[in-house]
């Protein structure tokens, strides 16, 4: 697999992670239908409903919350998203940093 990026003269435009020649893009596929994260703004949420953060002062609590909100960026509002999207999302957000 490589990763085909696509910029215009100030920022990228786009970032796909593309099959190699020696790889079959039909199994690729089907391991990204199968191969899926859970956002982890739900395990955070799941979390905080428990009382997992109930040590935390509201300022501790607030980075831990941004920091979640920035990387459930990645999954686009979706509850789980395949791995080679997460992945592409994650290394566009680093790009464009």
């Amino acid at each position: 697999m490589h990763i085909d990026l696509k910029y215009d003269e100030k920022e990228l435009l786009s970032l796909t992670i593309e099959a190699d020649e020696s790889e079959d893009s039909d199994i690729l596929h089907s391991y990204s239908q199968k191969l899926l994260i859970k956002n982890p703004a739900k395990t955070f949420s799941e979390m905080a409903q428990k009382g997992a953060f109930d040590s935390m002062s509201d300022a501790e609590y607030a980075i831990a919350l941004n920091k979640i909100k920035i990387i459930s960026k990645f999954w686009r509002c979706e509850p789980n998203m395949n791995v080679f999207h997460v992945l592409a999302e994650a290394i566009s957000y680093i790009l464009n940093e």
